[in-house]
């Protein structure tokens, strides 16, 4: 476990996740309208779509099922199961519900977190996210307990790279053999023997209540997880103010400020400093604009510095054997390729005391050469979530240019 100390909380009073904008009459008026939500065609898809009707409906009780409809998409990652993630590019499972909302073809968009892009398309915006699962990533065999006890030459499925390098940079014996596929499929092959183990999110197999399929759930320090994991995510466009105003209604504040700090992290590391734009900070510039705003809508508070700790651990067993590169397009959908090296980060926030404590790490695929940092600090609002974000980000990234992997 890294070492960590704590640190004074900044502020106690936080801003909330309201959106900041007024609801004009002829916003009021898009109540009566049928809001269309865009989702993948998955059980585990549909059923986070759900989720969100349900929590609109909550605090609308006006709204009856009827007020809703539910659009499937078929999106690359869906129609492509035989090419692995890095090649299908970022995006691969929501930029096609994200496009929809720009074009208007749907009013949201609801995601797995993790699989959502920072850059999302012009007009489109992250407008809020529901309490978080589980994080943690689940390890499942039949015939091993742990990862420890798998022998050298054990067969591990994942389609991860983030896991495949941890999993080698604890246990070199391994054999991590990518899989695609629904969890059904993932259990044949280790009924089969065809796989000793697999892991995946514990999130998803909770939500389709097949937690008692989970050997063992993976602790930070064996497995650190995606930025945003267990997260769900709801995208609108920028320029309906009705619609960010009601899901702002139903975002949990202590989950948007873990996921705007990983967000951050992300952002900051795979793009150059001079280039790197805060979320918020594209919001306002997008509220700057839209039809409904308002003047006199409430400021949002300026950035204050903040008290970080912060601790970092390295680990390379050899040089790395290539030099990855954030460089590319996928030749198959024309989205930017995703990076070949591993990332993962995990923020948590304590509404009690303040304190918002962010991990990150970076890996070689091969799990040689890792590297790990822990910041702290007091959150008060997301642009602090998303300054801590920033500094674990800019960290990771300077290691990732010694290695010339960005």
């Amino acid at each position: 476990m890294l070492a960590h100390r704590s640190v004074s909380c900044r502020a106690s009073a936080r801003t909330s996740r309201k959106p900041y904008v007024s609801i004009t009459a002829t916003a009021a008026a898009q109540s009566t309208a049928q809001i269309r939500i865009g989702t993948r065609g998955s059980k585990l898809a549909k059923l986070q779509a759900q989720q969100v009707q349900g929590l609109l409906r909550r605090v609308r009780p006006e709204w009856t099922e009827g007020h809703f409809e539910l659009l499937e998409y078929a999106t690359h990652g869906d129609k492509d199961k035989t090419e692995q993630l890095r090649t299908l590019g970022q995006g691969a499972f929501t930029e096609v519900i994200d496009q929809a909302v720009a074009d208007g073809s749907v009013d949201i968009g609801v995601h797995s977190l993790k699989d959502q892009p920072v850059k999302l398309p012009p007009g489109v915006q992250l407008a809020a996210c529901l309490p978080r699962d589980d994080p943690r990533d689940a390890f499942i065999s039949i015939k091993y307990a742990c990862t420890a006890d798998l022998p050298a030459g054990a067969r591990v499925g994942t389609s991860s790279l983030r896991r495949k390098a941890q999993l080698l940079h604890a246990h070199p014996h391994l054999r991590v053999v990518p899989v695609r596929g629904n969890i059904d499929a993932r259990l044949q092959m280790l009924e089969s023997g065809e796989l000793d183990a697999i892991v995946l999110a514990a999130a998803g197999l909770s939500r389709l209540g097949q937690s008692g399929l989970v050997t063992r759930v993976l602790g930070f320090d064996e497995m650190l997880p995606a930025a945003c994991q267990g997260a769900i995510g709801i995208s609108c466009r920028t320029r309906d103010p009705f619609l960010r105003w009601e899901l702002g209604l139903i975002c949990h504040e202590p989950t948007w400020l873990e996921i705007a700090a990983e967000r951050a992290m992300l952002r900051h590391l795979l793009t150059p400093e001079e280039s790197s734009e805060t979320e918020e900070e594209q919001q306002s510039q997008s509220e700057q604009s839209s039809p409904g705003s308002s003047t006199d809508s409430p400021a949002q508070p300026g950035k204050l510095s903040i008290p970080l700790s912060s601790s970092s651990s390295s680990g390379s067993r050899a040089p790395p054997s290539s030099a990855p590169t954030l460089q590319g397009i996928s030749s198959i959908t024309g989205l930017p390729l995703l990076p070949s090296f591993a990332i993962a980060c995990h923020a948590a926030f304590d509404p009690h005391d303040g304190l918002l404590r962010i991990d990150g790490l970076v890996a070689s695929e091969d799990g040689r050469t890792m590297h790990r940092v822990a910041l702290s600090g007091g959150a008060a609002a997301a642009e602090d979530a998303e300054d801590i974000g920033r500094q674990l980000g800019l960290q990771l990234r300077e290691f990732a240019l010694q290695h010339g992997w960005v």
